[in-house]
């Protein structure tokens, strides 16, 4: 399964959409249980207001190709 860092959130994000926090540890294991779809994630939300230009720019695309 692919994961695409957003480190500017903390988040591993996948190509489907979904998004689950990063461990503390570092690895890329992630809680399939604590998973958010990007598209239920309010654009005013700090999460999104947080985002980097570089993260904004993945975010975006994916939301384009989930929509």
């Amino acid at each position: 399964m692919e994961l695409i860092e957003l480190v500017s959130v903390g988040t591993y994000i996948r190509p489907d959409g979904m998004t689950f926090p990063m461990n503390a540890d570092g690895s890329k294991t992630i809680y399939e249980c604590e998973g958010v779809h990007v598209c239920d994630i309010e654009p005013d939300e700090d999460w999104m207001t947080t985002l980097s230009d570089a993260d904004r720019a993945i975010v975006e695309k994916i939301l384009m190709e989930v929509k």
